[in-house]
């Protein structure tokens, strides 16, 4: 402060409420000039200082007021935030597990739907193979019945054969033994030569009706063996 100023007195806010400084005037050895001093400030009375610091108060009631609307407003901003991001969040696994879920039921259906087809393929495979075995076996039923059935009828036809032939050659003994009879009675006189051409044409007969390898169908004669030369 320059000398000569005048004494003051300066309020300032603080933390705790108002602050007043007085500074006085600084003191001078010189004599005053004669020139007219201008009027002293008037001291501040207790009302001026009552209302001074009222006036402090209420700016301190406004600005803590304010910081707490300013506190409420960002805490209201972070706790929407944070509501904002948990509702995201709790959106975002609701997702994904409904995905999850789905995307199993899916892979569990599929998997149904192959193991069924699967099994209808063998069962339809399983009916193939009981139809081809059924198939088979009546084939081979009616191949034994056939082959039994020409058997049994070859065996019938050969017994037959057999017993044709066997009553042909019963029939040829008696008629070469007639023929023999008669060629004697020819000889003797007792019989005529037709009698004769007749038993050997009867004779004849019974030959023709023996099997074809019969050696007595050839009239009895063997075959000459070929000799050698």
């Amino acid at each position: 402060m320059s000398a000569g100023d005048a004494t003051e007195v300066r309020c300032s806010e603080k933390s705790g409420g108002l602050a007043y400084e007085v500074i006085l005037a600084t003191p001078t050895s010189e004599p005053p000039a004669n020139v007219t001093s201008p009027a002293p400030k008037a001291t501040p009375t207790t009302d001026d200082i009552n209302k001074r610091l009222q006036a402090a108060e209420e700016r301190k009631k406004k600005y803590e007021y304010q910081r707490q609307a300013s506190i409420t407003e960002k805490l209201s901003k972070l706790e929407e935030a944070s509501k904002k991001r948990e509702e995201a969040d709790q959106q975002y696994i609701s997702t994904a597990k409904e995905q999850l879920e789905q995307k199993m039921a899916d892979n569990v259906k599929n998997r149904e739907n192959i193991i069924k087809g699967m099994q209808e393929k063998l069962k339809e495979h399983l009916e193939q193979v009981k139809s081809v075995q059924e198939k088979t076996r009546q084939q081979y039923a009616e191949l034994a019945a056939a082959i039994e059935e020409k058997q049994k009828g070859a065996e019938e036809a050969r017994d037959e054969n057999i017993r044709k032939t066997l009553e042909n050659l019963k029939k040829k003994e008696e008629q070469g033994d007639k023929v023999r009879n008669v060629k004697a009675a020819v000889k003797a006189g007792e019989a005529a030569e037709e009698a004769l051409q007749e038993a050997l044409a009867a004779l004849l007969a019974l030959k023709a009706q023996l099997p074809a390898d019969h050696e007595l169908a050839g009239g009895g004669k063997k075959k000459k063996k070929k000799t050698k030369k």
